[in-house]
């Protein structure tokens, strides 16, 4: 009988050791949650990611990839991408979609891209809907529209003027005067 007793005894001790190290595990993993939490939070879009409504684009002048002059007179929609940005990718069919109702002429899509990065499949995709440049992450489109983040959308009105910005499609409005 003394035995049975004292192994009751060590099995009751192991279950509240046992419930112990769980309580502390779970602490553990609520402490990890809330880190990962606010490292993913730091890695959402701004809350400007270019121009804002009002603000009128700065001058540039460059060329597509199909050797066009591209400027900003005529042009309505414009959007940056990058071929490393997973987000950028969720948003191309919208945008693309929007460019299709726009017109080819009326549409600037703009690829940044890092040192080495390949952009040929975006460019691809992106060029029987828009006019389609290349440039470096700080070039002169993307200084010209204060671009912080991509992906990054405005509609522009004839003078050069965001109407609306944002970094999806859906932020925009859905009409625009011609």
């Amino acid at each position: 009988m003394s035995l049975l007793v004292a192994a009751v005894a060590l099995l009751g001790v192991l279950v509240l050791l046992d419930l112990l190290l769980t309580f502390a595990v779970i602490r553990r993993l609520r402490t990890h949650a809330d880190l990962i939490g606010e490292a993913l939070g730091s890695t959402r879009a701004p809350a400007r990611v270019m121009l804002e409504a009002g603000q009128k684009v700065g001058e540039f002048s460059a060329r597509t990839t199909a050797d066009e002059q591209v400027s900003l007179a005529g042009l309505t929609l414009v959007g940056f991408f990058s071929a490393h940005c997973g987000t950028c990718a969720e948003k191309l069919p919208a945008f693309l979609a929007r460019a299709a109702t726009l017109g080819r002429a009326r549409t600037l899509a703009v690829v940044q891209h890092g040192e080495k990065e390949p952009t040929a499949d975006l460019v691809a995709e992106l060029s029987d809907a828009a006019l389609v440049v290349v440039e470096p992450e700080d070039g002169p489109l993307g200084r010209a529209f204060d671009v912080q983040a991509v992906p990054a959308m405005c509609l522009l009105d004839a003078e050069g003027r965001v109407l609306a910005s944002g970094f999806d499609t859906g932020a925009l409005p859905d009409s625009v005067a011609t």
